[in-house]
């Protein structure tokens, strides 16, 4: 546990509603672009049709968060890729002939496998008498 003097706390039901409400500009500026996008608190994706189009949109997403909205980008976090391959609230892409679905992300689905056995393992048991 840490103290801390400035922000909102992480996972606190304050911070996704000041985050959509901050984030209201970045929404206007996107559609009024006409771009595809979700947005889920800070957490985004913008869909356009190729890599080249997505650095574009990045850069210029970038400078409007930073220079108009004075946010920080984590660019260790932030990327152009596949919808198909890359992690969104713990799901990715799966397509079929009948479209497009959501899937958990291979990440996640490893996670809670550990998890799992780690609760379900062998040496776990307990004796069918004390049920």
């Amino acid at each position: 546990f840490q103290d801390t003097t400035e922000g909102t706390p992480q996972g606190g039901n304050l911070s996704p509603l000041l985050a959509n409400i901050y984030l209201n500009e970045l929404d206007t500026l996107l559609a009024q672009r006409g771009h595809q996008f979700v947005r889920y608190a800070d957490d985004c994706n913008i869909y356009v049709k190729s890599k080249r189009a997505g650095e574009r949109v990045l850069r210029n997403v970038t400078a409007f968060l930073e220079n108009r909205l004075k946010l920080t980008i984590n660019r260790h976090k932030t990327t152009v890729g596949s919808p198909l391959r890359l992690k969104f609230l713990g799901f990715t892409l799966g397509v079929d002939r009948n479209g497009a679905y959501p899937r958990p992300h291979k990440v996640v689905k490893q996670r809670i496998k550990r998890a799992l056995k780690v609760m379900t393992g062998r040496s776990r048991g307990i004796s069918w008498l004390m049920l």
